[in-house]
């Protein structure tokens, strides 16, 4: 399946550091933050007002730390 998306500044560099860390290619790395929303259960999904924000998915450590490997000084 071929998809396009357009992300703002943000979002991109931030999948960019992400992939970069994981050193996957980026259709693996989109497969596994598909994978990890959709182990969340219905009732989760049902309950939120809008889409659920990567940060409040379990496992997913978005620290400046462990995305760039420094505490950010």
């Amino acid at each position: 399946m071929h998809i396009e998306a357009e992300l703002d500044e943000n979002h991109a560099q931030r999948l960019i550091a992400l992939q970069q860390r994981l050193q996957k290619p980026l259709p693996e790395v989109l497969a596994m933050l598909i994978d990890l929303a959709s182990e969340q259960t219905n009732e989760n999904f049902i309950a939120l007002p809008e889409p659920i924000s990567i940060v409040q998915w379990p496992g997913i450590n978005l620290s400046r730390e462990f995305m760039y490997g420094d505490d950010g000084r």
